[in-house]
């Protein structure tokens, strides 16, 4: 599939009207419906940073052209989202940096926003979706003395009937 990216994204979601930060969650539920067959069923999105936080978030820099290079401050493994914010208008893109990580890709905002004549905008920001598999939620150690708890007073009754 021919994106305009390099290397090429797997799959895209988009575009958005706005901007991404304030539908975050409305975000990342979509892309776990989008990107799916990709990063499986359950995976979990988090957003990492974007290239106009203070020291460019994940990224060295905040390339604000309608192509270019985005550089990532350390190496990207395995299944991460980027999201171009053009315009009035945001796409998110999913990628794959496997197991050795990818430093940079490069962007074109064409698939984001365009002008009245069909010019491509120039890039606002960029922001870094972590893809996750999903995580179970792990019981508190509350939980657990409950439990045991309760198969104490099981196993005492048990004991007492037998008798």
């Amino acid at each position: 599939m021919e994106t305009g990216f390099e290397p090429d994204a797997l799959a895209c979601s988009g575009a958005w009207e706005g901007n991404v930060t304030p539908q975050q969650a409305d975000v990342e539920a979509q892309l776990a419906l989008d990107f799916a067959p990709f990063v499986g069923a359950g995976a979990d999105f988090s957003f990492v940073g974007k290239s106009d936080d203070a020291d460019n978030g994940p990224f060295t820099s905040n390339p604000m052209d309608t192509t270019g290079t985005l550089n990532f401050d350390v190496p990207i493994t395995g299944f991460f989202a980027v999201a171009l914010k053009a315009g009035d208008a945001f796409s998110v893109y999913l990628f794959d940096g496997g197991v050795a990580g990818l430093t940079s890709i490069d962007y074109s905002t064409l698939g984001v926003s365009v002008n009245q004549d069909g010019q491509a905008q120039d890039l606002s920001h960029a922001t870094l979706i972590s893809v996750g598999p999903f995580a179970a939620p792990i019981p508190e150690p509350e939980t657990y003395a409950l439990m045991l708890a309760g198969l104490g007073v099981v196993g005492f009754v048990a004991r007492r009937r037998k008798r």
